[in-house]
């Protein structure tokens, strides 16, 4: 007679525990997960976001109903970078290409970039020559592509 409600305590504590599984790899934990309450007893098929905090990046995750009983599927729609490591992961395979050892300084923190978007790092050659790393994203499960210029 009332219906199945979307028990969101439960769901949040779900995403979070399966996003700090994922991002233990780049040493960071979500902090906090909220997700939009405003039908607490969607339909099947329906979607809804959540958004996963890591200090001040924000990761949307996309939740999606899957039936009356309120079982759910979901997926981040961004990318997490750690923007301290990205450029030590890269060096070896730039100083491959470009034949000569670099260093490339992407910053600090973290980094949610959407699946087609790209962000770029500076890149220093051994011999003092400059250039720039362009991080194409690939798709949330595949891999993602570079140049340097």
């Amino acid at each position: 007679m009332f219906g199945t409600k979307m028990d969101f305590g439960k769901l949040e504590s779900k995403i979070a525990d399966k996003l700090n599984t994922e991002y233990s790899k780049l040493g960071q934990k979500v902090d906090s997960v909220t997700c939009d309450k405003s039908d607490d007893k969607p339909k099947p098929g329906a979607t809804f976001t959540c958004d996963a905090k890591l200090g001040e990046v924000t990761v949307p995750v996309k939740v999606t109903v899957k039936d009356k009983d309120m079982n759910v599927d979901f997926v981040t729609t961004k990318k997490l970078y750690n923007l301290a490591t990205v450029g030590t992961q890269l060096a070896p395979q730039v100083t491959q290409q470009v034949k000569q050892s670099v260093t490339i300084d992407c910053g600090t923190g973290l980094k949610a970039v959407e699946p087609g978007a790209s962000f770029t790092c500076p890149v220093k050659g051994a011999n003092g020559s400059t250039g720039t790393l362009t991080l194409k994203v690939g798709s949330m499960d595949g891999t993602d592509d570079w140049s340097v210029k």
